[in-house]
């Protein structure tokens, strides 16, 4: 069984450059945009609402890309990522979140940040 579920979005610029959060906490890890599912939530709208709460970034529509069962660096806690993309997102990106997240940047998929979360590892290696 798993210790939490999470919700990630894959957000791509048009400059096919991909958005990428770091975490301002712990491994200060860098991630796709998400969180932890709330009770009662599906994963479709905790992506949703996690790219807001991180980002700035408005999207109603997100698609699946994969589950990932995954285990957390240094707890062995495991976890299961659901996994999205956003062709349609819009508002301003900016920080919403200083406590947890230091930087929202875009990068290139061939000059990717380290450390990166294992959700945004396993997903960016099947998709990049």
């Amino acid at each position: 069984m798993y210790e939490w579920q999470t919700s990630v979005v894959l957000i791509r610029n048009l400059h096919s450059e991909l958005l990428l959060a770091q975490q301002n906490y712990g491994y200060r890890f860098f991630g796709l945009p998400g969180g932890k599912i709330e009770d009662g939530e599906d994963p479709a709208s905790a992506a949703i609402r996690e790219l807001r709460e991180e980002t700035g970034l408005i999207t109603t529509t997100v698609t699946p890309i994969g589950q990932y069962d995954l285990t957390y660096p240094g707890t062995g806690a495991k976890y299961r990522a659901h996994a999205f993309t956003s062709r349609d997102t819009s508002g301003d990106l900016e920080i919403q979140m200083p406590d947890e997240i230091s930087s929202v940047c875009w990068f290139s998929p061939k000059q990717l940040p380290q450390p990166l979360t294992p959700s945004a590892d396993a997903v960016l290696s099947q998709v990049v």
